[in-house]
């Protein structure tokens, strides 16, 4: 059984937070900072505390590295760059962040399909395993069953328990 695998009965946010929690231990592995990839992962955060009447906002949110994440492309140079400067692998950063957004924007206006979402987290852990670190243990998200509300959705929760959340200590394999 692999991490991913924890995460089988469980909605999407937990399994966006898994993953969110592991390409932020990622990049303070690599000692690698950019704040177009920060932005595009505090919109991802923001994404468990999303109501009707917020979601129009949070879906307006718009950048280069969010599209780029979304369509599965390479990173912008720039980043590309910064990657190297830190010998970090631009390929795993920019397949982490796919898979990241996807995990969410995938399903966004259709049914979602959270064997798709599973393998997602999948791939997030083989990339981010392959710079020594691990997914948070699925039992930590145990309450956030994928039968229990919004087919597997979830439903909104408190900027606190996000931020309960973030305060996960560093992982690594």
């Amino acid at each position: 059984m692999t991490g991913a695998d924890e995460y089988k009965d469980l909605n999407i946010q937990a399994r966006l937070v898994a993953g969110l929690l592991t390409v932020e231990a990622w990049l303070r592995v690599h000692q690698l900072a950019d704040a177009a990839i920060g932005d595009v992962l505090e919109h991802m955060w923001q994404w468990p505390t999303v109501t009707p009447d917020t979601f129009l906002p949070w879906f307006d949110f718009h950048s280069d590295e969010l599209q780029a994440a979304e369509a599965e492309e390479p990173l912008p140079w720039r980043i590309a760059l910064a990657c190297q400067e830190r010998a970090a692998p631009a390929d795993d950063l920019a397949a982490l962040l796919a898979h990241i957004v996807n995990i969410v924007y995938e399903s966004l206006f259709c049914a979602l399909d959270l064997d798709l979402s599973l393998a997602r987290l999948h791939t997030i852990e083989v990339v981010a395993a392959r710079s020594g670190v691990r997914l948070p243990p699925g039992q930590r998200f145990a309450s956030l069953k994928a039968r229990d509300h919004m087919h597997g959705w979830g439903i909104p929760v408190s900027a606190t328990q996000v931020a309960d959340w973030r305060r996960e200590p560093e992982r690594r394999a």
